[in-house]
């Protein structure tokens, strides 16, 4: 069969971390390069400034707890985007090699058969990706066009709460610190939704190689001239291919999942908070909305793919003893495999530094404690 390019549906998504100064051509960033001016002036003067802006505001609104939670929803989801940026940076060079695994030969479908079952994975991915795309750009629309939809701008009042060394209400350095906001948001926001999305492929790939390799082992049949066991060894050199890949992604993922669960804890709660203080069916609500429904997102495409990759790993022990091949096959081939399916009787599990899974039970863990805590918010302001 021709190649088949299990890398293509991550194109637009490449193409946006390159415009965020998060891809470059080789493993690295060089001081020499011009790239590496371009994403050193990304990262300082949006990214950096950006984030400090609104972090020192936080010593001038702590005593204010309405618009403190306000400030604190969207200051966490950029302080994390920076933290995931650097996070990304420093670990290019696993990221990139995790990319090189992909073209490998043991990777490929056999037939049109298993293409069609890969395929089925890349779609849900794009799928996913999409809807996480359109749920970050209209959080972000909404909120650049918020102080316009309430005539608050009438008033100089600018899209997110920050301090600045200046004064902003005054023309034109309202206007260009209103547009500074909306340029600093959309960069952060998307660059930390495709390396989110990023993320979600990897674990995508794992549960897709996953069920290549049940479909592998649910077919194999025993033939003479030991056929059937180097067919069989094939697939024990895939499982530990795939072993090799999701330990070096849960390498790069680690750090980066635990933050965003730990902040989407607090987002969610003040998130929830934030919608019982405004009125229903205004633009301060929808804009909340949407920003709550980015939160959920964000936190749910970890769990479903890292819960695809449990479900789907589980069930290569299963397809190994559903084939027909150790049956007629000599002792010593049963004892091979009685130790393949001991190697594979323990699930694929991606963890957050060891303390989070990435499983749908995680999910529901972090909607539980942020409801808990978004209790106890109402109970303090009443």
């Amino acid at each position: 069969m021709k190649q088949f390019s299990l890398k293509s549906p991550l194109n637009m998504n490449i193409f946006i971390l390159r415009i965020g100064g998060l891809w470059p051509k080789g493993e690295k960033h060089t001081l020499k390069s011009y790239y590496t001016v371009y994403s050193l002036v990304c990262f300082v003067f949006i990214v950096v400034c950006h984030n400090l802006s609104q972090v020192i505001n936080v010593y001038f609104i702590y005593d204010q707890l309405e618009t403190l939670t306000a400030s604190i929803v969207v200051m966490l989801t950029e302080v994390t985007g920076m933290i995931k940026f650097v996070l990304f940076y420093k670990n290019l060079k696993i990221v990139k090699n995790l990319l090189r695994m992909l073209d490998a030969e043991i990777f490929q479908p056999m037939n049109s058969e298993q293409e069609a079952l890969v395929q089925r994975f890349l779609a849900n991915w794009r799928r996913v990706y999409v809807i996480f795309s359109v749920s970050a750009g209209m959080t972000l629309l909404l909120w650049g066009l918020y102080p316009v939809l309430d005539q608050s701008y009438k008033a100089k009042k600018l899209p997110f709460i920050a301090w600045y060394p200046y004064d902003h209400q005054k023309s034109p350095l309202y206007e260009i610190t209103y547009i500074y906001q909306i340029i600093a948001n959309y960069f952060i926001a998307f660059t930390n939704q495709n390396v989110d999305a990023f993320i979600s492929a990897l674990l995508m790939y794992i549960a897709a190689q996953c069920e290549l390799l049940c479909d592998h082992l649910k077919n194999l049949k025993f033939e003479e001239k030991n056929k059937g066991f180097v067919k069989f060894v094939r697939c024990v050199k895939h499982h530990q291919k795939i072993l090799q890949f999701s330990e070096n992604t849960n390498e790069f993922l680690s750090i980066m999942t635990f933050g965003q669960f730990m902040t989407s804890v607090i987002s969610i709660c003040m998130t929830l908070f934030q919608l019982t203080l405004v009125t229903p069916l205004t633009p301060e609500f929808y804009t909340l909305l949407c920003c709550q429904s980015a939160v959920f997102t964000q936190v749910f495409v970890y769990c479903w793919f890292g819960n695809e990759v449990i479900l789907k790993s589980n069930e290569i022990s299963y397809c190994a003893y559903e084939s027909g091949f150790w049956i007629n096959s000599s002792v010593q081939i049963r004892k091979v495999m009685v130790f393949f399916l001991m190697q594979c009787g323990r699930p694929i599990k991606l963890r957050a530094v060891n303390f989070f899974g990435l499983s749908l039970d995680t999910f529901t863990a972090i909607l539980r404690n942020s409801w808990s805590y978004f209790a106890l918010l109402r109970q303090i302001n009443y």
